[in-house]
């Protein structure tokens, strides 16, 4: 188990240049198991890797085969000092470590997490982004607090409508809408859905989750695509106004919702246009 604040696992490519559609295949160390697992390069930095979607064997996607999304490269964590502020419209502002929120009264819920972009290597036209076949989506048993129980410890006020989740993660943003300079990733989720089922994880099918994953804290939303599950959150801010995420929230091409709708398509990259699922992918969760 490689914990948040230790070194993560080391990412090393083999190229085939001779085969487009073939990506680098990197070989994770895995530091628990001793052994080495292929996942599928799609970007080096930030790391984006994707599980090769023919060997899925299970309910449960094990963690060294669990896709990883990353916006912005992955930064060190340091457990001793690493606090997460809750702020905003509440009555109780307040930072918590992570033994505090770990003493809190803990869920386990299993939940798919998928990538918007994933089977965009199939889409015609071909359009920009990571270049995902099938394997950006995994199931995995999450363990954490609700979100929802946190709100209600902070008190909070009936003027506020949405929560902002920012991580730890930042970068300069290359397409348009380009803010200046570097941003941290940043989405809001309305109050009504934060007091709902989504939860505040720090754990996934056993084990701490590791960097790369969201250490030490990350946002599950069940059955919303990835990018609603905010990783690496040191931020949590109640707002009196919709739409204040940087990132996330920011970019026209992401649906409004996020839903994740079994037999058509998502809007990623046709926000205008529902289109149908084609033979082979996944069409129920």
């Amino acid at each position: 188990m490689v914990r948040a604040g230790q070194m993560r696992p080391k990412l090393t490519g083999i190229t085939d240049p001779g085969h487009n559609r073939r990506p680098d295949v990197a070989a994770t160390r895995c530091a628990v198991i001793g052994c080495a697992h292929q996942m599928i390069i799609r970007e080096k930095e930030p790391a984006n890797l994707e599980m090769p979607f023919g060997e899925l064997d299970g309910f449960i996607t094990p963690n060294e085969r669990f896709y990883i999304r990353s916006h912005f490269p992955v930064p060190e964590v340091d457990l001793a000092t690493w606090r997460v502020k809750v702020e905003g419209a509440v009555e109780h502002s307040r930072e918590w470590s992570i033994d505090e929120l770990r003493a809190l009264p803990t869920k386990t819920v299993p939940a798919t997490l998928e990538c918007a972009g994933n089977g965009r290597v199939f889409l015609v036209p071909k359009v920009k982004g990571a270049q995902w076949e099938l394997g950006a989506i995994g199931n995995a048993e999450w363990t954490g607090i609700s979100l929802g129980d946190l709100l209600q410890k902070s008190g909070v006020k009936s003027n506020a409508v949405d929560v902002v989740l920012e991580g730890a993660d930042s970068g300069p943003i290359a397409e348009p809408p380009k803010p200046a300079g570097k941003i941290h990733f940043a989405r809001s989720v309305p109050l009504s859905k934060a007091l709902d089922d989504v939860l505040l994880a720090f754990a996934m099918n056993g084990e701490a989750l590791t960097p790369e994953h969201g250490a030490p804290l990350r946002l599950v939303m069940p059955a919303k695509y990835g990018y609603k599950s905010s990783k690496l959150i040191t931020r949590l801010t109640f707002v009196d106004q919709g739409g204040m995420g940087l990132v996330a929230d920011g970019w026209p091409y992401y649906s409004a919702s996020g839903d994740i709708l079994p037999g058509v398509d998502h809007p990623f990259e046709f926000p205008d246009e529902v289109r149908k699922i084609k033979g082979g992918e996944i069409v129920e969760y």
